[in-house]
């Protein structure tokens, strides 16, 4: 009897799988690779948490979707003591002068603070991006990966 069940239950995930991928072929609009398990997670207020190779802390508050096209603002925190840069790279890799990661515009940097500031971006396609930012020359730095979905 449990065989069955099993055979059962196997057939009926496949199917279900199946289903879903022609559902999403027939509707025309391409697959998104997201960052799955390399996504940023967010903490207890709802910021997303940046990873760093040291004792560095990273906080962006972010809304809860991020959409290709739109404009966000992001709330950016991370500890340090020197100039703040942002960087942006994109699904496919580099999109910057000589294959570098490209800068976020300075002017669409602004303080709010000793270790904070509103970073306004906009991702011209959708997928995962990775925000690097850092401090100090990159002496600090840290990465905050972000799903960032079609414009609809």
């Amino acid at each position: 009897m449990r065989l069955a069940y099993a055979i059962l239950a196997a057939a009926l995930v496949s199917a279900c799988a199946g289903s879903r991928s022609s559902a999403t072929q027939a509707t025309g609009i391409p697959m998104v690779p997201l960052c799955g398990s390399q996504t940023s997670g967010r903490d207890t207020d709802g910021a997303l948490v940046g990873s760093a190779g040291d004792t560095t802390t990273i906080r962006v508050g972010a809304p809860q979707e991020i959409r290709a096209d739109l404009e966000t603002t992001f709330q950016y925190r991370m500890t340090g003591n020197a100039a703040f840069n942002v960087y942006a790279e994109a699904p496919n890799g580099p999109v910057g002068a000589w294959g570098r990661l490209p800068r976020v515009d300075p002017s669409a940097i602004e303080p709010t603070g000793t270790d904070g500031w509103a970073v306004r971006m906009t991702f011209p396609t959708a997928g995962c991006w990775r925000l690097h930012s850092e401090r100090a020359g990159g002496k600090i730095a840290g990465d905050v990966w972000i799903n960032v979905l079609p414009r609809t």
